[in-house]
């Protein structure tokens, strides 16, 4: 009996600790695209623990890359334009940045700015013009917006926003079946008596 409570209370301890253990980062996959091609993708990671809207300042890493590619212009022409991809590093080095992701809700916020006509999305430029990248979002119940690739010089569109967060990581999963398994296989342990045969 007093084995069978020491495993329980191992199992309890185990399971709690994964449960109490120190945050994990949160994995979050999304990808503008336009009629079925996708435009903007990348994944971004968080702690786990932060709550509320996210800046740029609370990831823990962001990779993004504009797609780029034939490109029909204004003017009816197409034009090739090449891929760029930015880093949470490139970002925190441009001077005007912003990004919403609500934890909660797990769905981009978007913001209002002044000189902008439409709220934005992700945003990380230096000046208007001259170097990174703006989303906006029409906001028109569509789920459309455009992509402006300062760096590569062209503007493109979306008619959908996809984000998908990803299942907690294996060494999460790991401790607390470890501990689970522990519980379960106390509660079904029983001491069997110990006979004694004398000649």
């Amino acid at each position: 009996m007093k084995t069978s409570l020491m495993s329980l209370a191992t199992g309890i301890l185990i399971a709690a600790a994964a449960i109490t253990s120190p945050a994990q980062a949160a994995t979050v996959t999304f990808d503008f695209g336009l009629n079925g091609t996708s435009r903007a993708s990348g994944v971004f990671k968080y702690d786990d623990a932060k709550t509320g809207v996210l800046a740029f300042e609370d990831l823990k890493s962001f990779d993004m890359t504009t797609v780029g590619g034939p490109i029909l212009l204004s003017d009816g022409t197409v034009q090739e334009f090449p891929s760029v991809t930015y880093s949470l590093t490139d970002i925190l080095g441009l001077s005007n940045r912003y990004f919403g992701f609500d934890t909660a809700a797990r769905t981009i916020v978007a913001g209002t700015f002044e000189g902008f006509s439409f709220p934005l999305v992700f945003a990380a430029y230096n000046d208007i013009g001259s170097a990174g990248f703006l989303i906006d979002f029409f906001n028109d119940g569509t789920g459309a917006g455009s992509i402006t690739e300062y760096t590569a010089r062209y503007m493109d569109g979306y008619d959908r926003i996809s984000m998908t967060a990803s299942v907690p990581e294996p060494a999460s999963w790991a401790l607390m079946l470890a501990g689970f398994a522990m519980v379960g296989g106390a509660t079904r342990y029983r001491r069997r008596a110990t006979r004694v045969a004398h000649a």
